[in-house]
């Protein structure tokens, strides 16, 4: 919610949502929810593997992200790769078979948290949308179904906010915007670079 504030506050106070109900940009309201619903899994796959002591798993997701989207860029959008980008996603992909045999498992919260990232960088490009704007809509898109979560937490007797106390509340309240500004400097770049 502090999130969606601060990027109000930020908004050039031009109509973002008086173009969204038009027929002929449905597809770009529909774009905008699957961008928001893929930046929430992403934060929910990220979340779980911090919770499940995955922490490792996650850094890993994020290491490999860049490659995800290099190869969607090259797959979605017909990118041509020089030899020197070749040779870095081959060497990338084989730190990832050697850690897949490291842990004899295939790391599937690593390969979710880069597929779900790169998707909505990709996504993201495709649509070009203000950066701003577009994360202000994303946000009031799932922000009621945040607000959901914490009633139903709330109703089922469980600690909202990591334990509760006022402190972790504050702290995750103002995360928010802590999490805005670099999203908002990500979604402005991948224009020029995915």
């Amino acid at each position: 919610m502090v999130s969606g504030l601060a990027l109000f506050d930020m908004l050039d106070k031009k109509p973002v949502w008086c173009h969204m109900g038009d027929a002929e940009d449905s597809g770009e309201f529909l774009q905008l929810f699957l961008a928001a619903g893929l930046l929430s899994l992403n934060w929910g796959i990220y979340v779980y593997s911090v919770q499940a002591e995955q922490v490792f798993a996650a850094a890993v997701g994020y290491y490999i992200y860049p490659l995800c989207t290099v190869m969607l860029g090259i797959i979605v959008s017909g990118e041509r790769v020089d030899r020197f980008v070749s040779v870095t996603i081959a060497l990338v992909c084989f730190g990832i078979m050697a850690k897949a045999i490291m842990i004899m498992a295939i790391p599937w919260l690593s390969l979710a948290l880069a597929g779900t990232f790169s998707l909505y960088a990709v996504l993201r490009k495709r649509m070009g949308f203000d950066p701003i704007q577009g994360l202000f809509v994303e946000t009031m898109l799932v922000l009621p179904l945040a607000f959901a979560f914490l009633i139903w937490m709330a109703m089922s007797g469980q600690a909202l906010f990591f334990g509760g106390r006022l402190t972790n509340a504050l702290l995750a309240i103002f995360a928010g915007i802590l999490t805005v500004v670099p999203l908002i400097f990500f979604i402005g770049v991948i224009n020029y670079l995915v």
